[in-house]
């Protein structure tokens, strides 16, 4: 797999949040987004995703504490990067009613190409990053994985610190 270690500054994703349960997620994400599709909710965020360019970019999903198995609940977000520190090309963009926020501090990345991966075989990925993580002088940070969707484009961003730091 293709990838990179990236660090980026802290930024700010803005969308709808959703508490679902742990076990289900491989079949509960799919279904948000379908619904999302439905209900006019992509296009909301590809309105904001529009007036940006911001990365992590393309339309998010970011499952926030869960780490499978380890709880019953978690959240799930899907969104758009709405604000990076230190982009002075762009202001802050004002959040639709009923969308949260979510902040990530400055961190390293390991970003994974996911292009040209089947959805099917999206656990592979996470597989991947695990393996190299054993191997490297980093290891996964305590924030949420981002999986980013753009067209044909599409990175998984893992967060990571080196071994070395006291994190």
């Amino acid at each position: 797999m293709k990838y990179k270690i990236e660090n980026y500054p802290h930024f700010r994703v803005t969308g709808l949040k959703y508490k679902i349960k742990t076990e289900s997620a491989f079949e509960t994400i799919p279904e948000i987004w379908k619904k999302a599709k439905k209900d006019g909710t992509i296009k909301e965020l590809s309105k904001l995703f529009m007036q940006t360019d911001y990365r992590p970019d393309g339309l998010l999903g970011i499952p926030k504490g869960g780490h499978f198995k380890k709880v019953t609940d978690m959240e799930y977000y899907l969104a758009v990067t709405t604000f990076v520190e230190g982009n002075n090309s762009y202001s802050e963009l004002e959040i639709p009613k009923g969308m949260a926020r979510l902040d990530f501090p400055s961190c390293a990345w390991l970003i994974i190409d996911a292009s040209k991966i089947p959805f099917s075989k999206y656990k592979d990925i996470y597989i991947f990053a695990q393996e190299y993580l054993r191997t490297s002088e980093y290891k996964e940070a305590n924030l949420p994985a981002i999986e980013c969707y753009i067209k044909d484009n599409r990175e998984v961003w893992i967060p990571i610190v080196s071994c070395k730091d006291n994190n």
